[in-house]
């Protein structure tokens, strides 16, 4: 089965995909992280294959949108609010990137970062859907509820629809 591991992100989101994706290759698996450009010499350093994302999420983070996100964590609706212009700007880029990276693959897998596309446009494509949550679940358990991410489902299912179109 090819696979891609949808890996946007700053390196915490990116080394367990990395590590995952190498025990995935040491199975037999070809594997294909997308990834930002500055991640891309460490990850095929490991002999993965890569697909560059346009979006750095990393570098993202360290800008005055990327701030007033992680300023508000501690206030779900103005984070809410941050995220969204996060996504205004970049969300189709990232959805078009992991559009463009699935074409040959078999499974998919996402996590945090991408998990709110990556559902739709694994169906949209016929793909095997696979989260690999790095933080705590976006479904509500009886531990607890989930974080807001599957309210921003609806809007970006939206845009991959519009990809198949």
């Amino acid at each position: 089965m090819r696979i891609l591991i949808i890996a946007l992100g700053t390196r915490g989101d990116v080394q367990p995909m990395l590590a995952l994706g190498l025990a995935l290759q040491q199975r037999g698996h070809p594997v294909t992280l997308l990834v930002s450009s500055n991640f891309q010499a460490w990850v095929e350093s490991f002999g993965l294959q890569v697909a560059i994302a346009r979006v750095d999420i990393q570098q993202l983070m360290l800008s005055d949108q990327g701030n007033d996100w992680v300023k508000h964590g501690a206030n779900p609706m103005k984070q809410m609010q941050a995220m969204r212009r996060l996504l205004a700007q970049h969300a189709l880029t990232m959805i078009e990137d992991a559009w463009q990276a699935a074409q040959d693959c078999d499974v998919l897998i996402s996590s945090f970062t991408s998990d709110t596309f990556a559902v739709t446009l694994a169906e949209v494509l016929g793909l095997v859907h696979i989260s690999a949550p790095l933080q705590p679940a976006m479904l509500a358990t009886r531990s607890g509820p989930s974080s807001v991410a599957p309210l921003l489902k609806t809007m970006i299912a939206g845009l991959i629809i519009g990809l198949g179109a």
